[in-house]
């Protein structure tokens, strides 16, 4: 992926699961939150998925959606990166507008199933 954004603030483990209310086993072990971490490094988790009342459910929700075809760097990439499904802002500038994340998940099955679907060598006729 040329070009990739990460957008911070990054927030330690202890940090995210203070904001989310969890201990940090359970926030370790959850599925819809997005996370950068190493072997030798603690996991940091991107700032934007926090807000006053904990884990953000409209973008847990979206993080959900695509977890299982793209790495948390791509759909952080994706998040932050302006899409004319939707209107031109990012999905993440959408829903801080208040608008319905059902148009932000519709733009990522739409990303997804472009992402997925197999390459066709035209002259074959045969996925690549």
């Amino acid at each position: 992926m040329a070009e990739s954004v990460l957008l911070g603030h990054f927030l330690t483990r202890r940090e995210a699961a203070r904001l989310a209310g969890l201990d940090t086993v359970k926030l370790v072990t959850r599925q819809d939150l997005l996370r950068i971490g190493g072997r030798s490094l603690e996991e940091v988790y991107f700032g934007f998925q926090f807000g006053p009342d904990g884990i953000r459910a409209d973008i847990a929700s979206v993080v959900s959606a695509l977890a299982d075809q793209w790495d948390h760097l791509t759909i952080a990439h994706w998040l932050s990166r302006e899409n004319s499904k939707l209107d031109g802002l990012t999905p993440l500038g959408w829903i801080d507008g208040g608008r319905n994340v059902s148009h932000v998940l519709k733009a990522a099955g739409a990303a997804v199933d472009i992402k997925s679907e197999p390459q066709v060598d035209r002259r074959k006729g045969a996925a690549a």
